[in-house]
């Protein structure tokens, strides 16, 4: 006798949930088309569709991916789509695009949509131990999307219930195919249970940073080989808040993810068809900038060079905001903004803690101004997604400066003050630092070299010729050239907005340099996780009794 489960308590049809909510980087035009159409699907109770799901502790996979996971109070469904034409011929599967290009694929859609759904299922029972898991209030399934193709393989092991094609690629088509999907794996579980609204939202509370990611504004400056970083819980909330209002002013201390979740407001701003400016007062940064972001409708460009920009955009992003809080600034943005400060929508990060004076020109009226036009929302972030707990601490208690809490705590070193006794005995010991670092395992692009924007270096002081040879400025053309092997050096200046694993401030010699301590702010905030001071030994020994 065929298994039926009781019917589940009626629930009011609502649209589905995506997250993200606007397609930022797909792989295919299939991906693309099930995007949209699940936008337009209707489900009773909550339910949401995860897009491109990233999973790295596939079994027998280095990296893996569910396309799209749908999961609402009954179910998870891990969805594998597959677009072009699809066949299966002697147990080989083949896709040919709309170029008539055929690739082979290595794995059966069923067995990645299969091994996919497992994967995430063991990581979440190892990592994220939810209630609605260990309860087992989900019903876990699978099925495969083919919106390109008919599919005709009715099998035992393919069977129909899981599969959908080109026919079923309308809202009420799909809807019909995950409600058949749904029942096939609820019936197969023999599953009476149902997910609590609090189980689904610890559920996305646990995957969700695996899919909101982005490219990461790279601690190796220039190297093409980036990694992925991902949103915490205040940048998405920030991140919330700014889509619904036009002008933004976002405060943070140094390390709290401004400059990311600046460039990260510009790609949704971009995948919305808003033409972006990026501006940044450091040409160094905006360098930076230009070569991590390729989306053609976002420019970068440092306030200097804006001249040189002949169409008004439709969002304006300002990073390092503070050093353009003056009225020069202010009317040569509003020109290159369609409707100007007043009326246009802009995003204005900044940081007050001790960078005012650093680079630009600041108008303490200037912010009042900015405040006024028209009607703007203020955000500030808490958390440092930059620095470990111990640099934290130490430059709160150096500078005074509140950078945020820490999420990286017990990650790194205790900062390091090592004194100097003379310019030659600075030298010396930068180049012993250096070289106990390598030797310790740290490569040369993960090491930064900052001191004060009035301070001297010269390299070729530097005796060891193949260390010597190490060492490249920071400037403009450095900030988009490919520096593995190489260890950046520049003022505090040419550093903001910039980071390091490990930072080596030099040229810290006098104490009185505490009374106005913005160099010293933004050099050491640029680390990571290991920062070094070679300073004078007076200065050691101030910042010794403020606690080092």
């Amino acid at each position: 006798m065929r298994y039926t489960y009781p019917l589940l308590r009626p629930q009011r049809e609502k649209l589905l949930d995506r997250i993200p909510d606007i397609l930022l980087n797909h792989k295919s035009n299939a991906e693309e088309r099930l995007f949209s159409l699940l936008q337009h699907v209707t489900l009773a109770g909550h339910w949401t569709a995860y897009h491109s799901l990233n999973l790295s502790e596939h079994e027998y996979k280095r990296w893996g991916e569910i396309d799209f996971l749908i999961v609402g109070p009954e179910g998870a469904l891990a969805l594998e789509v597959k677009g072009g034409r699809v066949r299966r011929e002697d147990g080989i599967w083949t896709t040919t695009n709309r170029f008539d290009r055929t690739s082979h694929l290595t794995e059966s859609p069923f067995d990645q949509a299969k091994s996919a759904m497992y994967a995430l299922q063991k990581r979440l029972r190892d990592h994220h131990p939810l209630e609605c898991i260990r309860e087992k209030r989900l019903t876990w399934g699978w099925g495969v999307v083919f919106p390109d193709s008919e599919w005709s393989d009715d099998t035992p092991e393919h069977p129909p219930e899981i599969v959908a094609d080109s026919g079923d690629m309308n809202p009420e088509r799909l809807k019909a195919y995950l409600e058949r999907l749904l029942d096939y794996w609820r019936r197969k579980e023999r599953s009476q249970t149902t997910a609590t609204r609090l189980d689904l939202d610890e559920f996305r509370k646990a995957i969700r940073p695996d899919i909101d990611t982005y490219p990461a504004l790279s601690t190796r400056v220039g190297h093409a080989n980036i990694g992925m970083q991902k949103l915490t819980d205040e940048q998405y909330d920030r991140l919330s808040i700014a889509e619904k209002n036009e002008r933004i002013i976002i405060s943070g201390g140094a390390g709290t993810g401004k400059t990311y979740l600046a460039r990260t407001m510009a790609e949704r701003e971009a995948a919305q068809g808003r033409s972006v400016l990026f501006v940044a007062f450091s040409p160094v940064l905006a360098a930076h900038l230009a070569k991590q972001i390729s989306h053609r409708l976002i420019n970068v460009h440092s306030i200097c060079d804006l001249n040189n920009v002949d169409t008004a955009a439709d969002v304006l992003l300002v990073d390092e905001g503070q050093d353009m809080l003056n009225l020069d600034a202010f009317e040569t943005l509003s020109k290159s903004l369609v409707g100007g400060l007043e009326d246009g929508r802009w995003r204005w990060f900044m940081d007050t803690n001790n960078q005012v004076g650093i680079s630009g020109a600041f108008d303490p009226d200037a912010l009042d101004y900015l405040r006024s036009a028209g009607s703007v929302t203020e955000l500030d972030l808490r958390q440092n997604v930059r620095n470990t707990e111990e640099i934290v601490q130490a430059v709160s208690r150096w500078t005074g400066a509140d950078i945020g809490s820490s999420s990286r705590a017990g990650i790194g070193r205790k900062p390091r003050l090592i004194p100097v006794l003379s310019p030659t005995d600075r030298i010396t010991s930068l180049s012993s630092l250096i070289e106990e670092l390598l030797e310790e395992g740290a490569e040369a692009e993960q090491i930064g070299i900052v001191y004060p924007r009035e301070f001297e270096f010269d390299r070729n002081e530097i005796t060891d010729r193949r260390l010597r040879k190490r060492l490249s400025p920071l400037d403009v053309v450095t900030a988009q050239a490919d520096l593995r092997g190489k260890i950046l050096h520049g003022t505090s200046a040419d550093f903001k907005g910039l980071e390091r694993p490990i930072i080596i401030c030099l040229g810290f010699d006098d104490p009185d340099m505490l009374q106005d301590p913005a160099d010293l702010y933004v050099s050491t905030t640029r680390g990571n996780y290991g920062l070094y001071m070679l300073a004078s030994e007076s200065l050691v020994t101030r910042l010794v009794k403020l606690g080092a």
